[in-house]
């Protein structure tokens, strides 16, 4: 990149832009922000030319307004400028010292690797190439280059930036994995943004090690001297004063008022951000020009990209010397900016070329997309397909539009830009049904585009799936073969099952009748396993088996290994659901079987498979350690969206929440709960009305509930409804509505109770028998007779529930682990039902909830009992002691936190005690402890007398995260105090490790 700009003002910002471009001083990345024609690529430019002096290799990529749907854009830009130095020798030697790989995954963005390897180009299915591969491919290659000279890299424009290039900026500049060299992002602030774009900049400013720079309009005294730099000479005030007024500063329109000498000022609009009256300014500036000048501002306009001046000669039709000269005045009049190092010319602002395109007859426009279109397609990059597609389209060539459009469509799904697949996808099918009578168009039909679209659409989240399945059904289900006919039913089966389970199986059982007669297939295979999912939906275990086990068999037949790999391990989830946790192994052994190519998806689905049985068995500390990195990979892949990916993270989510670390679980829940639930992420905002609920927001959490719109139907998804019960019948009784859950909890009991899923209803009985034994204590205080005949009649239907319960949810097993809690939680909510002057159950289900590790139940408990030997005036002090433990536990749930510190005011009864040591016996191993290597850490310093700043200074975590440590140290030591942890920690001999 030249320093071709002129640059008034700006010396701070200049000396920091330098600075990270050099390494010398500052952040290693820098996000500079202002409106339109500021001065932020000629800042940048300026930049580059005083970095390129210090012998610093820049290298840049463009952005362009149309490039949301062209994956990986200004990354392309860089490696063919990277490509081009010493004719390709530097990247040469960068890939020999690279790992091998890297190559062939480079080799997706730069072609011109001649043998960059035979990898192929599409399949989303196969997830032949995972994107977190390719992702680590191009930071290495990066790193590498910045091991062999200095470097530096800059994006412009990243507004209209594609998502798999913020993502690619997302995993090259996280916390942690600084690149190495200095990285200069452009953005408008002006600009409306998309919300993942938003996201996309809440992320990155929120990395400490990324500056944000705002460049603000110039003062006057920085225009004045901008005018005297582009006049050569010091300018009359009174010609400042105007061109001031008329440009605000904003160093573009500065320069083209002064450069033109005049200005229009009627306002003809513009298209985009292009300012009022800019328009009339910019096209003032290129009324002007004729012949071979006027070719050259067109064929940029439309090409919105750079071209070489070869390429502008075959473009324009002008001869080469023609267009050379052409250039030689453009640069002159300031229209276009220097080449950069490819030779490679563009306009001097995008708005430029917006007015430009404007201002064109339709035929002139058409003819030159065409050009363009034409031009583009002789390089032979098929990596350009979707700027190819968009040329064709401007050109109107509907024919050849289709074939990029698949083309592109295609290549997006192999770099698993799912957005931008669909995009395409969509826009191909647009086509095609103006063209009905097309047949086979790069090897794919319009039956395979439909699906294509429909898994692409699946995997980005949108809701637009569906209706492409239903709308190939409508077309070709009639006529299409049986094999056609086995993937329309197997398509429409699982959107149908969102709004009707029965409605969902009725199409895979269609699908499975119609593969039963073909050969065996993956389709087949495939309908298999989701009418299996249906099933479970529908508490029919038992009859779930036979179907996974013969899509087993299919895999087997078909050689699918990573479809044996996920069949093996919803087997052994499916025994654990059962009770077998002899399996577990099993499914341990299915994780571990090691599968190439890796099918992301896949992978995915059986990560959750284990994560929920660990959950289900108690392993809730595993469970996320297996959850978190899977979605992290999850969302490196491009399927952040996707349904198994938020199920996923609310088993995560669930865990943490049992485990009392709300604070961690709301950093999963959180930045994915702010937009309007649809039916693929309602299960997050039910899980974030917990957690606000668990916060103290009541409110939000109830406003939630009462505005929900996607209840599921009793009929086919009692074990979702029996799910959402428990959940909402927790926030109606911290409100203090006990009476409203009851109809809700016994309508759901009555299905739960027969179904092979009762054995999981526990924890639904129980807070129902809360809710009677609340509704009991309130008549009790009133003297209410009736309310508290209603409350044990209550009480009564549930017990009768539980009797004829088809599986015992309270029968101490296994599976699922807090069977026996919830067992002594109801026996103790069954004596306060009563009004039992004792409370035998209360301390062993705090004692049961301690041993899984469960704090917020274990302090509930503690409540209650401190409440019977409160009311009963005896042992206060044991009372006391019941209330500071429970006090303890229940420091990240508000709700039950506010509750025990009202029962301790009531009784008089201070929550801090005096920091007196416990007795220790013995020194006891750390194992003992089950201290995890960082809260081993964070018991050194607290020994030393840290306060939770400090640690978190120390071990570079933040404050919130060490307190949390501090709260896990205190519960695993059985103490109350720091000075007590200490105290055991010295006695115990963790301190001198």
């Amino acid at each position: 990149m030249a320093a071709g700009s002129v640059l008034a003002g700006r010396r701070s910002e200049l000396a920091a832009v330098v600075n990270v471009m050099t390494g010398e001083t500052g952040p290693a990345t820098m996000l500079v922000v202002g409106e339109a024609g500021v001065g932020k690529s000629q800042l940048v430019s300026a930049a580059a030319g005083a970095a390129g002096h210090a012998h610093v290799l820049v290298l840049s990529g463009w952005c362009v307004w149309a490039s949301a749907a062209l994956p990986f854009l200004p990354v392309s830009d860089v490696l063919r400028q990277l490509g081009q130095v010493d004719e390709g020798r530097l990247v040469e030697s960068v890939l020999s010292e690279s790992p091998r790989y890297v190559r062939a995954e480079v080799g997706l963005l730069m072609p011109e690797l001649d043998d960059a390897g035979e990898r192929p180009r599409s399949a989303a299915s196969d997830g032949e190439w995972g994107r977190q591969q390719l992702f680590d491919a191009l930071r290495r290659l990066l790193a590498e280059l910045a091991r062999t000279r200095r470097v530096a890299m800059v994006i412009e424009d990243v507004h209209w930036a594609d998502a798999t290039t913020l993502e690619f900026l997302d995993y090259l500049l996280a916390p942690g994995r600084a690149p190495g060299f200095g990285v200069v992002l452009t953005c408008r602030s002006e600009e409306a943004p998309s919300q993942k774009l938003i996201e996309w900049l809440e992320r990155l400013q929120r990395n400490a090690h990324i500056a944000r720079l705002d460049l603000a309009p110039l003062t006057r005294a920085e225009t004045a001297e901008q005018i005297a730099l582009l006049l050569g000479q010091r300018p009359l005030e009174q010609f400042v004063d105007v061109m001031f007024e008329r440009s605000e500063g904003n160093a573009f329109f500065t320069e083209q008022l002064v450069t033109s000498a005049r200005a229009d000022d009627e306002d003809a609009g513009g298209r985009g951000a292009i300012p009022a009256g800019l328009r009339s300014l910019l096209l003032s500036r290129t009324a002007r020009l004729t012949g071979a000048a006027r070719e050259v501002i067109v064929a940029l306009a439309i090409a919105a990209r750079p071209l070489r001046e070869q390429d502008l000669a075959v473009v324009s039709g002008s001869p080469g010397e023609k267009v050379r000269e052409a250039l030689r005045d453009l640069l002159s009049a300031r229209l276009l900016r220097q080449p950069d190092s490819a030779g490679r010319y563009q306009l001097r602002h995008a708005l430029l070329g917006e007015a430009v395109g404007s201002e064109l007859l339709a035929d002139e426009r058409l003819e030159m997309h065409g050009r363009v279109a034409e031009l583009m397609e002789s390089w032979g990059d098929t990596t350009m397909a979707a700027q190819i597609a968009e040329q064709l389209d401007g050109a109107k060539r509907p024919g050849k539009e289709l074939r990029w459009r698949l083309i592109a469509a295609q290549h997006a799904e192999a770099v698993y830009a799912w957005n931008e697949a669909l995009a395409q996808w969509q826009r191909a099918l647009a086509l095609w049904n103006d063209a009905p009578d097309t047949g086979s168009v790069h090897g794919l039909d319009l039956v395979e585009t439909y699906l294509r679209a429909q898994t692409s659409a699946e995997y980005a989240g949108d809701v637009v799936g569906g209706g492409l399945a239903e709308e190939a059904m409508t077309r070709f289900a009639v006529t299409a073969s049986r094999e056609t006919a086995l993937r329309l039913y197997r398509a429409v089966g699982p959107t149908r099952g969102k709004a009707s389970v029965q409605a969902g199986m009725d199409a895979l059982g269609m699908a499975i009748k119609l593969g039963e007669a073909l050969p065996p297939s993956l389709e087949y295979l495939t309908a298999l396993r989701q009418y299996a999912g249906l099933l479970n939906l529908q508490h029919k275990l038992s009859l779930q088996r036979p179907v996974l086990a013969s899509a087993l068999e299919v895999a087997r037949q078909i050689g699918n290994r990573a479809q044996e790999k996920l069949l093996r391990a919803e087997l052994a989830w499916l025994a654990v659901s059962e009770g077998n946790d002899e399996v577990l192994t099993e499914l341990e052994s299915a994780v571990q079987l090691h599968v190439e190519p890796e099918d992301p998806p896949i992978e995915v689905l059986v990560t959750l498979d284990y994560a929920d049985a660990l959950r289900t068995l108690g392993a809730l500390d595993r469970s996320v350690q297996v959850s978190l990195p899977a979605i992290l990979r999850a969302e490196e892949h491009g399927l952040s969206d996707w349904w198994a990916v938020n199920a996923l993270r609310c088993v995560a989510c669930v865990a943490l929440t049992e485990r009392g670390d709300i604070d961690r679980a709301t950093t999963i829940i959180d930045p994915v709960t702010d937009r309007n639930p649809t039916q693929d992420t309602r299960w997050l905002y039910v899980e974030r009305a917990t957690l606000d609920m668990c916060r103290g927001r009541l409110a939000a959490a109830a406003a939630f509930w009462d505005i929900d719109q996607l209840q599921p139907s009793a009929e086919d998804e009692s074990d979702m409804r029996g799910l959402r019960a428990v959940r909402r019948i927790e926030l109606d009784l911290w409100l203090g509505r006990a009476g409203r859950v009851l109809p809700e909890a016994f309508f759901v009991l009555e299905q739960l109770c027969r179904s092979d899923a009762s054995t999981f209803g526990g924890s639904l009985l129980v807070l129902a028998l809360r809710a009677c034994a609340d509704d009991a204590e309130r008549a009790r205080a009133t003297g209410d007779t009736a309310e508290l005949r209603n409350a044990v009649h209550g009480g009564d239907q549930l017990a009768r529930l539980l009797a004829g319960a088809k599986s015992d949810p309270f029968a101490e097993r296994r599976v699922p682990a807090d069977a026996h809690a919830f067992f002594l939680s109801w026996q103790a909510e069954s004596g306060r039902l009563r009004g039992a002057s004792d409370a035998p159950a209360w301390p062993e289900a705090a004692v049961a909830w301690d041993a899984l590790s469960r704090p917020h139940r274990a302090a509930y408990a503690r409540w209650r009992h401190a409440q019977v030997l409160l009311a009963s005036s005896r042992n206060r002090s044991a009372a006391a002691l019941l209330l500071r433990t429970a006090a303890a536990q229940a420091v990240q749930h508000v709700p039950l936190s506010n509750a025990i510190g009202v029962l301790a005011r009531r009784a008089r009864i201070e929550l801090s005690q005096p920091d007196v040591p416990a007795p220790v016996d013995q020194p006891v191993h750390v194992s003992a402890f089950g201290l995890t290597e960082r809260e081993r850490a964070v018991l050194g310093l607290l020994g030393r007398g840290k306060t939770n700043p400090q640690i978190a200074t120390a071990l570079f975590i933040s404050p919130r995260t060490a307190s949390t440590h501090v709260s896990n140290i205190l519960r695993k030591l059985d103490v109350a105090t720091r000075v007590q942890a200490a105290t055991v920690a010295e006695r115990s001999g963790l301190l001198d490790e």
